[in-house]
């Protein structure tokens, strides 16, 4: 089976990090972006498969620059995964509309922004695979998540409909819900306190 070209955001800990490792790991090449790049290379350090580039996902500018360099060095993108994301917990009335608009920059708009610049690239092969990952809070709620939860709810939904759209193409759109696992966020993310910012 031919080695293939992820395209992971957040890389630099948790699920992107896990998959980054997979992914080499299997041999495959990996593009893997972080707000700090150098965290990467401190975890994986340097390797001919591995390309770490600067990436902060609510830059559309920087989004293009990524994918641009990413199909400069390898040629193609065979798998992007939407990984980076913020958390934000609070009562409704506790959070306010600068911290609800930066959460849904990156959870939603950050997606959006690095799905546009990859998928012209995938629709001139007819070939790849686009991951969006999230929490199961799409479809279930807790007291205080509710902010976070409408951000993963507004993910399912436009992945679902870009994979209706795609369904007879040959590049291909996935939604993965994380469900309960041994994650933990590092730190606290509070509304209006400490919140846990994205890599």
């Amino acid at each position: 089976m031919a080695s293939k070209v992820w395209f992971i955001t957040g890389a630099s800990k948790g699920f992107g990090m896990e998959l980054t490792k997979a992914a080499l790991d299997a041999g495959d090449t990996v593009v893997a972006t972080a707000r700090n790049p150098k965290t990467i290379e401190g975890t994986f350090g340097k390797h001919d498969r591995l390309l770490t580039l600067k990436l902060d996902v609510t830059s559309e500018q920087q989004a293009r620059e990524a994918v641009d360099a990413a199909l400069k060095q390898f040629g193609q993108i065979d798998v992007l995964v939407n990984n980076a994301g913020r958390g934000l917990v609070g009562a409704v009335e506790e959070v306010t509309a600068e911290e609800v608009r930066a959460a849904f920059a990156v959870n939603v708009e950050g997606t959006l922004n690095v799905s546009r610049a990859a998928l012209p690239s995938m629709r001139a092969r007819k070939s790849g695979h686009i991951l969006n990952l999230s929490s199961v809070g799409g479809f279930v709620s807790w007291p205080g998540w509710g902010h976070l939860l409408r951000d993963q709810v507004h993910g399912r939904r436009l992945q679902r409909s870009h994979a209706r759209r795609t369904q007879t193409a040959r590049h291909q759109s996935h939604h993965r819900r994380t469900g309960t696992v041994p994650y933990r966020f590092p730190g606290c993310f509070v509304a209006g306190a400490h919140q846990e910012r994205y890599q």
